[in-house]
């Protein structure tokens, strides 16, 4: 697991942050049986949970121009709902003041997706899949600290997410204003 990690500098300073190879492309699985197995395990009941008829897998965004596709970070619409766009921040990990003049919240088309197409990411407060031991490692080796970047940090309210890693199509897209709560007029 920790091959797919690395880190970058920010063009400002010395500051490391960490970043995760595979969200663009894919997870490689373990060659260890067991590990393998679990993995596996862990996309499949992924798969079932948002293929269900009653749940909606949903990307926020900030505002911009409406989108087709979208890939990356996802979770559950059931995690966000009733929140405020500044909820939404410290749900999702946003660096606070993100999703000040609102956001959008894509309804997503995950009828077609296979279990290859996405990899689990834990908890939100575990920004880019990375734990907490990932960063230490990652400190140790490089002599000095590295973080999750400064505009995804770790989540102060966290839910479950997972990341796409092929585009998928948008159903429906809803824009949330300041104040207003997911799933209110």
């Amino acid at each position: 697991m920790s091959s797919r990690l690395g880190v970058r500098k920010y063009d400002d300073e010395e500051a490391l942050y960490v970043v995760n190879h595979n969200d663009r492309t894919s997870d490689e699985l373990d060659d260890h049986p067991a590990l393998r197995e679990l993995q596996e395990a862990s996309r499949a009941t992924i798969l079932r949970a948002i293929q269900k008829p009653d749940a909606s897998v949903v990307k926020v965004t900030v505002i911009g121009p409406p989108r087709d596709e979208v890939r990356g970070y996802v979770t559950l619409a059931r995690f966000l709902a009733g929140a405020t766009p500044e909820q939404l921040e410290k749900m999702l990990g946003f660096r606070p003041g993100t999703l000040a003049s609102g956001c959008r919240v894509h309804t997503l088309d995950v009828s077609t997706l296979r279990p290859e197409d996405i990899g689990p990411r834990y908890l939100t407060s575990w920004s880019a899949g990375v734990s907490p031991r990932d960063l230490q490692r990652l400190s140790d080796q490089h002599g000095t600290p590295v973080a999750h970047h400064r505009d995804y940090p770790a989540a102060s309210d966290p839910i479950p997410q997972f990341v796409l890693f092929k585009p998928v199509r948008v159903l429906s897209t809803s824009i949330l204003f300041p104040g207003q709560r997911l799933g209110e007029p």
